[in-house]
């Protein structure tokens, strides 16, 4: 019994983590192409008006 506690609780701490992970990846990415987005909108507007 202890053992499959013990494996259930791995599980979800596992995939606890992986889902923390994944959303804190996307939204670090998203971040970043934003911004790289945005900088280079600005420095397009900025060189051609």
């Amino acid at each position: 019994m202890p053992l499959i506690l013990l494996t259930y609780l791995l599980t979800y701490l596992l995939t606890y983590l992986l889902t923390y992970l994944l959303t804190y990846l996307l939204t670090y990415l998203l971040t970043y192409l934003l911004t790289y987005l945005l900088t280079y909108l600005l420095t397009y507007l900025l060189t051609y008006l």
